[in-house]
Order: C-alpha cells, then sequence, then structure tokens
C-alpha cells in the first residue's frame, strides 16, 4: 500500500511507476521506447544462441514448453523464465545499451521482464512501451544515485536491473 509509506524512497518510486501507466507521454518517448525495444532485439538475438543463453535454456528445460511467454528461440515458457533466458541474452554478447550515469545496462533486465510479463498478460504493444519506460524511469534513477561507488563491488546490471525488471 503506498500510501502507508509515503514519503519513503521506495514509495516515491512506486509512484512513479504508476504514474507511468496514467499519462499520455509525449510521441518523443514513445519514440525512444520504441528505439529502445528495437536495439533490445537487435542486442538480444545473436545472444540467444551464445553458450551461455544455450546452457542457461537447456539448464532450465524442465520448466520449459508451456506458459504464456517465449524465448527468443521459440520456447513456450512461464514468464519468469522466459524474463531470464531473455535477459540473459540480451546481455550475452555485450551489445546491449548503456548509461553511462549509472554504469548500466537498463533495456536486458528491464525490457526481458516487460516482454515476457506483456506476453503472458496479453498485453498491447502500447502498453509493453508503457511498462519499458516506467522500468527506466525508475532503474535509471536508482543506478544514477548508485553510480561508480556501488560498481567497485557491484556488477550495476544486475542489481539496479532488479527494479527495472520488477517495476516493468
Amino acid at each position: 500500500n503506498v500510501e502507508s509509506v509515503t514519503g519513503s524512497v521506495s514509495a516515491r518510486f512506486a509512484q512513479l511507476a504508476i504514474e507511468q501507466t496514467n499519462i499520455r507521454h509525449p510521441e518523443q518517448v514513445i519514440h525512444a521506447a520504441k528505439r529502445c525495444v528495437i536495439d533490445w532485439f537487435a542486442a538480444s538475438l545473436p545472444g540467444a544462441v551464445s553458450q551461455e543463453s544455450l546452457a542457461l535454456e537447456n539448464g532450465l528445460s524442465d520448466g520449459l514448453g508451456h506458459g504464456n511467454a517465449w524465448t527468443l528461440r521459440g520456447t513456450r515458457a512461464p514468464a519468469r523464465l522466459a524474463a531470464l533466458i531473455n535477459g540473459t541474452a540480451s546481455h550475452a554478447v555485450e551489445f546491449d545499451d548503456i548509461y553511462a550515469p549509472a554504469i548500466y545496462h537498463p533495456g536486458s533486465p528491464t525490457i526481458a521482464a516487460a516482454l515476457a510479463a506483456a506476453q503472458a498478460l496479453n498485453k498491447t504493444g502500447h502498453d509493453l512501451l508503457v511498462s519499458v519506460i516506467a522500468g527506466y524511469e525508475v532503474s535509471t534513477r536508482i543506478g544514477t544515485a548508485m553510480g561508480r561507488a556501488h560498481y567497485k563491488n557491484w556488477h550495476n546490471t544486475g542489481t539496479v536491473g532488479t527494479f527495472g525488471s520488477t517495476t516493468a
């Protein structure tokens, strides 16, 4: 309940995420989100056949073959597994996007989760884009706050990315 923790940092981020679904985004923001998704696919497709992605998909094979989402290699999967496998694929060949102030690749976790959720919940393309925008808005702000100091000991995409994927 956002109201019960009003004023906390997490409540402010939750409110920001909720607001993304209730506003009409300017066309340039929607266009930027489309470009992010296209870029994500461009980085993800070669990664889908990388050694890391194939090993992960093989290791999770007992959970595949059903569900309402898809891996990039065309395997039906529950949303959580599709997001994990596709997120791994999108970062595997290191061509994914970068948000330099956060030393963070927001597309890998955010778009993988948004796409899996959109597929599983039978959402529209516009819903997918709004989900991506919300995930980027929240996670890049957290990533900027964490920045280089956090990166000394952690991989920001792995830690900050959890906020992007959860928000999406």
